[in-house]
């Protein structure tokens, strides 16, 4: 039995793929204490169990992306699927630091590659508001990861143990893997890929990219908006419960109601857009709502009178129109570039890894020197140099969100 693409259980699948990179980042949280004392060494050690996931996030789309032209969707999302897995298992099988670190690249590579191919599949099987709205309604359901995430790993950590946290989404990858064999028709038919030799073809089709400037100014616009998101994601703890004394499970509460709001965005995103003559106004609205909380933040912050009970509704804010536009500036990038739309997928995840580390080092590296400033400079810092790149692609004149057709 194939998946029908037109239904909500398509949807729920591709979602289902897209939330296992958050399952494997944010359920590890509570269990860095425990993973150190487990294998001898410090928790800021076992915190690289995150960061090495994340570059590995960052890696894989860039391989995956670009085989999957060549080979089709299906391979490289099963080789995605075995290798987040694989990861899963090594990790919770780890015997010390060292082979646990390794197995976190490996799964982040797997990972990078499947959230990557989702919406790469979506852009092969639907065009214009269609493919807008499936982008919209996959990151509703795939964004809810991060939010239950945390009490999933507080869960399982006292009952089970540290280990099952890497095996769980293990478990749960193979079981996609199984399903996606049975129920997932291939997307790419032989006379849409690519030919040529790997490599010639590969900086081709990236040259392609980057002389495609809706497609820079897409991909710039969702880099530097997840830039500022990260900004608050990695300096928000020094902040709010550094500087303004919030509690830990007040802080928790706080993190659980952002993700909301990123939630609540993606999905006015896919019933607005859709709806409206001109659906790449709503990615100006949301950019330049993010810059507008920005600025309000950074006022506050050099006047001295940001409060925590004026910072916590304008940091919700700005999570919520990060939602809103999300959706919109990942299809802006992805609706001309169908016959690349794999590497074109890649580079747009690697590019956005790449600036939210980018934002959460710079934020981190700042904030001794500059405090709160830190979070709230950089945060209206990205959003500023987003609304540029969105002005920029307005006044070219690039209605890509409109569904005027694709590159050859």
């Amino acid at each position: 039995m194939r998946l029908n693409p037109e239904t909500v259980l398509f949807t729920l699948f591709m979602a289902a793929i897209g939330a296992l990179p958050p399952l494997a980042i944010d359920m590890g949280l509570p269990a860095l204490g425990a993973i150190g004392h487990s294998l001898g060494t410090s928790p800021a050690t076992a915190g690289l169990t995150l960061s090495l996931f994340m570059a590995g996030f960052g890696i894989g789309p860039l391989v995956a992306g670009p085989l999957s032209d060549r080979l089709g969707r299906k391979i490289p999302l099963a080789g995605g699927l075995l290798l987040f897995a694989l990861g899963g298992v090594l990790a919770a099988a780890a015997p010390g630091i060292v082979t646990l670190l390794a197995a976190r690249v490996v799964q982040g590579l797997g990972g990078g590659t499947g959230a990557t191919l989702i919406y790469a599949i979506i852009r092969d099987l639907f065009e214009g508001r269609a493919a807008h709205r499936r982008i919209a309604n996959v990151a509703v359901v795939s964004t809810t990861a991060p939010m239950v995430a945390p009490s999933i790993g507080a869960i399982v950590l006292p009952l089970l143990g540290w280990r099952a946290i890497y095996a769980l989404p293990a478990v749960l990858a193979i079981a996609l893997f199984a399903l996606m064999l049975v129920v997932l028709p291939e997307s790419l038919p032989p006379s849409g890929r690519r030919r040529g030799q790997v490599l010639p073809q590969l900086l081709e089709d990236v040259w392609l990219l980057l002389r495609t400037p809706a497609y820079v100014l897409s991909n710039a616009v969702n880099a530097l908006s997840f830039a500022a998101l990260f900004s608050y994601v990695s300096a928000s703890p020094l902040v709010t419960m550094g500087t303004f004394g919030m509690t830990r499970p007040h802080y928790a509460l706080l993190f659980a109601c952002t993700s909301l709001c990123i939630i609540t965005g993606a999905f006015l995103n896919g019933r607005i857009a859709t709806r409206i003559r001109i659906p790449e106004q709503l990615l100006g609205i949301a950019v330049a709502l993010t810059l507008l909380v920005g600025l309000v933040l950074v006022a506050l912050t050099l006047s001295g009178t940001l409060t925590l009970a004026a910072l916590v509704p304008l940091l919700l804010l700005a999570n919520l129109f990060f939602g809103l536009g999300a959706a919109s500036a990942a299809h802006s990038a992805l609706e001309p570039m169908r016959r690349v739309a794999g590497t074109a997928s890649g580079l747009l995840t690697t590019v956005q890894m790449g600036f939210g580390s980018l934002a959460s080092l710079l934020a981190s590296a700042l904030f001794p020197a500059l405090g709160t400033l830190a979070m709230t400079g950089c945060m209206a810092g990205f959003a500023g140099l987003s609304a540029i790149c969105c002005v920029l692609l307005r006044r070219n004149g690039l209605r890509v969100l409109a569904g005027q057709g694709s590159l050859p």
